[in-house]
């Protein structure tokens, strides 16, 4: 991998310092230095290369410069090649999957590093309408605004119903990192996404460190992501519609280890009832619903388990 990339000559190789055994390279591919004060970031593993073409299509025009953190995909010699074509773009190499709260710091530190005060976040399969950053940029300047979020068009589903509303705006409890504009200062502030997570509620714990240090988050009704839920359906429980995930074991391990882990983190801030009365749901929908059941269910306990063994950060409200 780092012999073949040196071999491109339109390639720009720097090796930062190693971390924990790992390498960490940055590619700096057509970019120049003068960036604006927003710019996004794409976390990738083993991407659609074309899915991740298109969205990098509908987000380049919209910012001045776009950095790619890879977390050891299988396939990332092909990302390479695709991105070669393209102007103001970076990557950042892990050797391996460090989970997306690493990525997601490498972009923050990435974006403070070049000076963007705004930087936007994105899954590598979800793809932003034209004008989202426009219509974000109404609303960066608003008192204590740290997150701007906007409304998902589903794939599968269209026009996600339940979380439509008539205002140009409101302010919301939380929500994901993809589609999100997040003031880089803001964040740092927090400390950046908690890499005890791995994966799973990464991103709205930090929108309850934000909130509890006075931040807002604001929803635009703009409808400016399409969206994708993996591989989910729908179905219809006792006349109410639910949400069939097909997490794998791992990653329902991981949804259940730190949704507890969130909930003692933050506690007096959270409705806690609620969470939990989430979380035995997503279990009943394995069992009514999922193949595999009996595993993802064991898998889910211990996540539950784990969840109240890990430590907390000083600073947390247990």
């Amino acid at each position: 991998m780092q012999n073949r990339l040196y071999e491109k000559a339109d390639i720009m190789i720097r090796q930062w310092p190693e971390e924990s055994g790992q390498h960490l390279s940055e590619l700096r591919i057509g970019a120049d230095m003068n960036s604006d004060t927003i710019g996004a970031g794409i976390v990738t593993f083993n991407p659609d290369i074309g899915r991740l073409k298109e969205n990098i299509d509908a987000i380049l025009p919209q910012v001045s410069e776009l950095v790619i953190v890879d977390n050891g995909s299988a396939n990332v010699d092909e990302v390479c090649d695709m991105i070669e074509s393209y102007g103001s773009i970076y990557m950042v190499w892990n050797e391996e999957n460090q989970g997306i709260a690493k990525a997601l710091n490498q972009i923050v530190e990435f974006a403070d590093s070049h000076k963007w005060q705004w930087v936007l976040t994105l899954d590598q399969d979800s793809v932003v309408m034209a004008g989202l950053i426009d219509n974000y940029r109404k609303y960066m300047d608003f008192d204590k605004t740290a997150m701007i979020t906007c409304l998902f068009l589903d794939r599968n589903y269209g026009i996600q119903q339940e979380y439509e509303f008539s205002e140009e705006y409101r302010y919301a409890e939380r929500c994901i990192t993809s589609g999100c504009l997040t003031k880089v200062a803001a964040c740092l502030e927090t400390g950046g996404f908690d890499e005890n997570m791995f994966i799973d509620y990464v991103d709205f714990d930090m929108c309850y460190m934000l909130k509890e240090r006075g931040y807002k988050i604001l929803q635009s009704s703009f409808r400016g992501v399409l969206h994708e839920l993996g591989n989910s359906e729908r179905k219809v429980f006792l006349g109410r519609e639910v949400i069939v995930t097909n997490h794998s074991p791992a990653r329902r391990y991981y949804y259940s280890r730190n949704l507890v882990y969130f909930i003692r983190k933050h506690r007096g801030h959270v409705n806690a009832l609620r969470y939990y009365i989430k979380l035995y749901g997503r279990l009943g929908v394995v069992l009514l619903y999922e193949k595999n059941k009996w595993q993802k269910l064991k898998y889910g306990f211990k996540g539950i388990a784990d969840g109240y063994k890990m430590p907390l950060p000083k600073e947390s409200n247990e």
